[in-house]
């Protein structure tokens, strides 16, 4: 092999090793969950933040936890609690209401999208709720809740992620007029 054949061989071997490193590093990081939450300005003056940061599958503060479940069957637990991170975040609003939003990272928009189905065939069965798809992968519920609550969710499945976001107060039209609010603007998300 002739000089000049091998330095063009190195070059072209260079240019597909640096090409091969750039490719790597230049996938597409997926977004953090906090930005996906609500946030202490999305929320009205009569609110108060009461915190904000990741949560595991074992914190019962959260929906999605392996020691109720949410109510959700056996069949889908496996799929449900294998979700990759999640964050929370909470809020009271001072006339009564209970503000908690949550975001879910699984493996693949499945994982997501499986658990929304089941958390609204959840509430449908188990609450006699009722639901309305309000978008694509976009679901709104209410159900009364044991104390003659209102219960307002909203769920979104959007890739791998999902969105969950839960209004729980007095049964009055400014409870649910908050949670249509609070849900808009996680629709822009």
């Amino acid at each position: 092999m002739n000089l000049t054949r091998r330095i063009w061989l190195s070059i072209l071997l260079t240019m597909v090793t640096v090409g091969s490193v750039l490719a790597i590093g230049s996938r597409p990081q997926p977004v953090p969950l906090a930005p996906l939450t609500l946030q202490p300005g999305d929320l009205p003056p009569d609110a108060e933040w009461k915190g904000a940061g990741p949560v595991s599958v074992s914190d019962l503060s959260q929906p999605l936890n392996d020691t109720n479940g949410a109510g959700l069957a056996e069949s889908i637990r496996d799929i449900a609690f294998a979700y990759q991170e999640s964050y929370a975040m909470q809020a009271l609003w001072l006339p009564g209401a209970y503000i908690a939003n949550y975001a879910y990272r699984y493996a693949d928009p499945a994982g997501a999208t499986a658990t929304t189905s089941a958390l609204l065939d959840t509430i449908r069965q188990r609450h006699g709720g009722t639901v309305l798809q309000v978008g694509r992968g976009e679901w709104a519920a209410t159900f009364k809740g044991p104390e003659g609550d209102a219960v307002y969710w909203y769920a979104r499945a959007k890739d791998q992620d999902l969105i969950l976001l839960i209004v729980d107060g007095m049964p009055t039209s400014d409870t649910q007029q908050l949670f249509e609010t609070l849900a808009s603007r996680l629709r822009k998300r």
